[in-house]
């Protein structure tokens, strides 16, 4: 009798905990800043990866919520983790064109040279989908033009494959 208690709890346990996880992911994608809140008052761990591998901060990120970033931050989520292909949430923003959470998270020591299993970085992503407005905040947080990605590329050869000259001069100047 005492086994079979004992198991049902820990299946209630273990169901109450993933359950948990799943609703702060929810959360941040639905940019639900009192959760969040309440998720960091309570002591949650910050750096929880999902089923995907992603981070809250990178959820946050990828879903253009600037107040949960902050939230996320200001609770001392690592800025540089990274998810299963190595992205990390600068790269996201990169992707994506956020200049405001780039921004944010360089200052907040995010790495501009970071590298995911490609051997990106968000140069590298700012170069590839024309966001001439990252360049230069990236190059200005030391980015390394001069990078190359394991097919041997440099973020000034994705740019010239999309025929962006505004972003080929950034990073041709010395």
């Amino acid at each position: 009798m005492k086994t079979i208690n004992l198991s049902i709890l820990i299946l209630l346990f273990n169901t109450g905990l993933k359950a948990q996880t799943v609703d702060i992911f929810n959360a941040v994608r639905a940019n639900d800043s009192a959760a969040v809140k309440s998720y960091i008052k309570a002591g949650k761990k910050i750096d929880s990866l999902n089923q995907s591998g992603h981070t809250l901060l990178i959820l946050a990120v990828y879903n253009n919520s600037d107040a949960v970033a902050k939230l996320l931050i200001d609770a001392k989520a690592d800025v540089n983790l990274q998810d299963q292909a190595g992205n990390s949430a600068l790269m996201g923003a990169c992707f994506k064109g956020y200049k405001p959470l780039a921004a944010l998270l360089l200052a907040n020591g995010a790495s501009a040279n970071l590298v995911n299993s490609n051997g990106a970085s968000a140069l590298f992503f700012a170069s590839t989908f024309g966001h001439a407005d990252l360049v230069p905040l990236l190059l200005d947080h030391k980015a390394d033009k001069t990078m190359r990605d394991r097919f041997g590329k440099q973020p000034v050869d994705y740019a010239r494959g999309q025929g962006n000259e505004l972003i080929i001069s950034m990073l041709e100047q010395n």
